[in-house]
């Protein structure tokens, strides 16, 4: 065999070894939604869901939307993350979660979608969070969510 046949085949071992576990690690935290759930302390039975991730979402304003403004980002908008404990033993439901993680991103967006900068609501944070907490509970069969919390809430103007 030739110095670079040699070389090639060492790279492809190489390249082997390490995508190998990797793509075994990556499979297992899909299945089981690890990617999506932050840990509380080691042993709790408590965890913090953050799969929703952070939006930045365009509040409603009373200016008609054009290529100009809509392209520039102009106008106010929300930065949010929502996060809200949950069982972290009750499997179901944690399923049941990250299943209805798209529905939690369309329902945050729609719902600041349509508040506009002088809505009292966007100033009151109890109400933002009960209207959330009960449109999300609308949607689950297995289980209720008791309480959120925006981990991020920044008004760019």
């Amino acid at each position: 065999m030739r110095g670079i046949d040699k070389a090639i085949i060492v790279i492809a071992g190489i390249v082997v070894v390490i995508t190998v576990p990797a793509a075994v690690w990556i499979a297992h935290s899909l299945k089981t939604g690890a990617d999506v759930i932050a840990s509380g302390s080691p042993g709790a039975a408590q965890n913090y869901f953050t799969g929703i991730g952070r939006q930045r979402i365009p509040l409603k304003t009373d200016a008609p939307r054009t290529p100009e403004n809509q392209t520039t980002g102009a106008g106010p908008t929300v930065i949010i993350s929502v996060v809200f404990p949950y069982d972290a033993g009750d499997t179901p439901f944690t399923e049941e979660l990250v299943k209805n993680i798209p529905f939690f991103r369309k329902a945050i967006t729609g719902f600041f979608g349509s508040l506009t900068a002088a809505d009292p609501r966007l100033h009151d944070e109890t109400t933002l969070k009960t209207q959330l907490l009960n449109t999300f509970n609308s949607r689950l069969h297995l289980g209720v969510i008791d309480r959120l919390y925006f981990s991020e809430f920044i008004m760019l103007d």
